[in-house]
This record gives structure tokens, C-alpha cells and sequence, in this order.
């Protein structure tokens, strides 16, 4: 291994040690780790930015794209708050950053999250397939699911036919309900599993090349 990339591998499985000491203690090691990770992180930001205005923002503007003044201003704005007295100035640029933030993301999770997911599951493929059974299973599933929610009516419920329909389906979406966390939480442990277990690897065949 060149000398370099040794010296990158050492450093690299020593920052790990010291970020999960932590988990001893608080200790300096991990302080350091963590305020070198924060001041690498705030550096890389400035440079990029400074970067992306030096080759896009300023060559616009002088080229004549004038508007491009007006972002630039709001955004010198928010250094308004290391003022005291011109706190004020921050308040605005922040109001519309957290509004258009905001407004794209509710836009794109209602796209992405409800409206699409409601034509998938509408749409049920009755094809004597594998996929046509998972489409109509999980047409069942999201109608059981929903049902568990209709509060309303869970309180009429009579102890005839109609109500053992309706506890059935109940019981069916608390069920499914219980399934769908427990797999996302499942998938959620495993990727940081996975992560963890790369994290371990790396250090162990570290050593083993000393």
C-alpha cells in the first residue's frame, strides 16, 4: 500500500475509534472528531459556494442577467444576524426559505407519497401472475388498513353479522398496520446494520495490514 493511502486508512480508522468512544464517555478524542467533522463540513460549503459564484452568479450578472442581483441581496441578508442591531434583515430571506422549502416539498411528497401511490394501488393488475397476485394483495391490504381507521363507525358495530364483518376487517388492518411498521423498522436497523458492519470491517482489515 503507497504511503499515502496508508496514511489516509490511519487516519480514517482512528477518527472511527475515536466517534464511537463516545459510547464509553464524552471524552476529547470525540470532541475533536466531531468539531473537525463540523469545520471540514462548513469549509467544503464556503469553497463551493464561492466557487459556484465566481463561475455561475458573477459571469451572469456582468453578462446582463440583472435579476440574478435580487437573490444575491436577499441572501447577503441573512448575515443580518451576526447584527444585532440589523436582526431584522434575517428574518426575510429566512421566511422565504422555509416558504418555497416548504411549498417544494409538500408538493413533491403529495406527488410522490399519496397521489402516485393511489393510482398504483387502483390500479390492480388481474393477470393470473405473480405481479397480478401482489397487486391485488396489496389492494386488500390498503382497504383493510383504511378500514381500521373508520372510528366513527367501529361504535355502531351490532354484534350480528355486519359487526363480526367489521371486527374481522379491523383485527385484519391492525394486523397489517403491525406488519408494515415492524418491516420498516426491519429495513431502517439493517441499513444502519450494514453501514455499522462496513464501518467494523474497514477497521479490522486495517489492522490486519499492519
Amino acid at each position: 500500500m503507497a504511503m499515502d493511502a496508508f496514511v489516509g486508512e490511519a487516519l480514517t480508522v482512528l477518527f472511527i475509534i475515536l466517534a464511537y468512544s463516545y459510547l464509553i464517555k464524552d471524552n476529547i478524542g470525540f470532541q475533536f472528531v466531531q468539531a473537525t467533522y463540523v469545520g471540514f463540513g462548513v469549509g467544503h460549503s464556503l469553497v463551493m459556494v464561492v466557487k459556484y459564484f465566481s463561475e455561475n452568479t458573477f459571469p451572469s450578472i456582468t453578462s446582463g442577467n440583472i435579476l440574478l442581483v435580487v437573490p444575491l441581496l436577499v441572501g447577503l441578508l441573512l448575515f443580518g444576524r451576526l447584527v444585532k442591531g440589523y436582526l431584522w434583515l434575517y428574518r426575510y430571506p429566512l421566511a422565504i426559505l422555509v416558504g418555497v422549502g416548504l411549498g417544494l416539498q409538500l408538493r413533491g411528497m403529495l406527488k410522490a407519497n399519496l397521489i402516485d401511490q393511489i393510482i398504483s394501488t387502483m390500479n390492480v393488475n388481474l393477470s393470473a401472475t405473480v405481479d397480478g397476485f401482489n397487486s391485488i394483495i396489496i389492494f386488500i391490504f390498503v382497504l383493510v388498513s383504511m378500514n381500521y381507521f373508520f372510528f366513527t363507525y367501529r361504535g355502531r358495530q351490532g354484534s350480528g353479522t355486519i359487526g363480526s364483518i367489521q371486527n374481522l376487517l379491523m383485527k385484519s388492518g391492525q394486523y397489517v398496520l403491525m406488519g408494515a411498521f415492524g418491516a420498516g423498522f426491519a429495513a431502517a436497523f439493517l441499513s444502519r446494520l450494514a453501514v455499522f458492519m462496513g464501518i467494523i470491517e474497514q477497521v479490522v482489515t486495517f489492522f490486519g495490514l499492519i
